[in-house]
């Protein structure tokens, strides 16, 4: 059983960080980051990518950071 800043440590680099949580608007960030957790990064990506009307490549670059940047439903 990890310690609880050890959780956060993997949740942070192995997650957050590869679907560019902090870059995504509040009410986004969230979706892609659950469903990486549950499917693996590259998938909850590609989930918000296509939501957005983004190529789907898996990668939280800025087209997906500014295609969701400017959505009009950020929930």
């Amino acid at each position: 059983m990890y310690s609880p800043a050890a959780r956060d440590a993997i949740y942070d680099a192995d997650y957050w960080r590869l679907v560019a949580g902090d870059a995504l608007p509040v009410g986004i960030d969230y979706a892609p980051f659950d469903g990486g957790v549950n499917s693996g990064p590259n998938q909850g990506v590609k989930w918000l990518q296509r939501a957005l009307g983004v190529p789907a490549d898996g990668v939280a670059g800025p087209v997906t950071v500014e295609a969701a940047a400017t959505a009009t439903d950020k929930a």
